[in-house]
């Protein structure tokens, strides 16, 4: 059957890793047991699925590489691989930073939380 994974490398390409699906993933890996895609996507046949996924610890390193590493075999004959429109992105998520306020109310609601939880607060300095 075909499998496919991603790696990367930080050194230029002196050592290889596979690179793992975050916990915010979205379609990377088909195959959590074995980190790979394996050639039963739910696009079907011809359709390319959106994948996301998030590196850490790249940020400023000069020698990052990516590579995609394609096994088959001959017995069992699927469609293959294909891959389009790959991209690097600026984290999307940066974290909340400290900020100067001062805050007179503050609410977290429902209290216990469910699914969702909503956290308001009212800043006195802006209103």
């Amino acid at each position: 059957s075909d499998q496919v994974w991603m790696e990367m490398t930080m050194d230029n390409g002196l050592t290889w890793s596979k690179v793992a699906a975050s916990t915010f993933a979205i379609n990377f890996y088909n195959n959590a047991t074995d980190d790979v895609w394996d050639g039963f996507s739910s696009g079907g046949a011809g359709n390319y699925l959106p994948v996301l996924n998030t590196v850490t610890g790249i940020g400023g390193v000069s020698q990052v590489k990516f590579r995609f590493v394609f096994r088959s075999n001959g017995s069992i004959e699927n469609d293959g691989f294909a891959l389009d429109n790959f991209r690097i992105n600026s984290p999307l998520y940066t974290g909340v930073g400290k900020n100067s306020l001062d805050a007179s109310s503050f609410g977290l609601y429902p209290n216990p939380t469910r699914e969702q939880v909503t956290i308001s607060f009212n800043n006195v300095a802006t209103g």
